[in-house]
């Protein structure tokens, strides 16, 4: 008995020590899911859980950042589809009419365009990215969102993710 107690007491300082290892925001990438609702499928981290928020369709979040989904509604100060407009017309129609702080447009990288934009919210600066999406007659605006300091990190991610979606018809 008095053999196994050295090797029981090294498993557990070793057992402390992986789990007290600072958890790598790459780490939290890895292992994705499908999540499915009734407007489109998404691959994200198994980390995201879905939540509700009356401002927006769809809501997915885990501790370090946040998937917004709207429909239409609330996108662009009209509710009316704007004929031969496409993505890129709307994304530049939101840079000229919305205040988005250091607002930068990408056009067609990785196949999608989009905005990247800071703003403070409860004294931490947070990045986002915001993409559109037209489908039939539904313009889809969905951000992701995580602390600026993360968001070198996270950028790669959030546009394979984008990259992920599938609307349903």
């Amino acid at each position: 008995m008095k053999k196994f107690v050295p090797y029981f007491i090294l498993l557990m300082v070793a057992m402390i020590f992986i789990g007290c290892q600072k958890t790598d925001i790459n780490t939290l990438f890895k292992r994705t899911m499908t999540f499915e609702n009734k407007d489109f499928t998404i691959e994200l981290p198994n980390r995201f859980q879905f939540a509700t928020h009356e401002s927006y369709d769809y809501l997915y979040q885990n501790l370090q950042h946040s998937l917004m989904f709207m429909a239409n509604h609330q996108i662009l100060n009209e509710e009316v589809l704007i004929e031969n407009y496409v993505e890129q017309d709307y994304l530049k129609k939101l840079l000229d009419e919305a205040n988005l702080h250091g607002a930068t447009l990408t056009e067609q990288e990785h196949g999608l365009s989009y905005l990247e934009f800071e703003s403070q919210i409860g004294g931490k600066t947070y990045q986002f990215i915001l993409f559109v999406s037209l489908q039939k007659e539904t313009l889809w605006a969905f951000q992701f969102s995580c602390l600026k300091k993360d968001y070198p990190i996270c950028k790669d991610a959030f546009l394979k993710y984008a990259s992920s979606i599938q609307f349903k018809n």
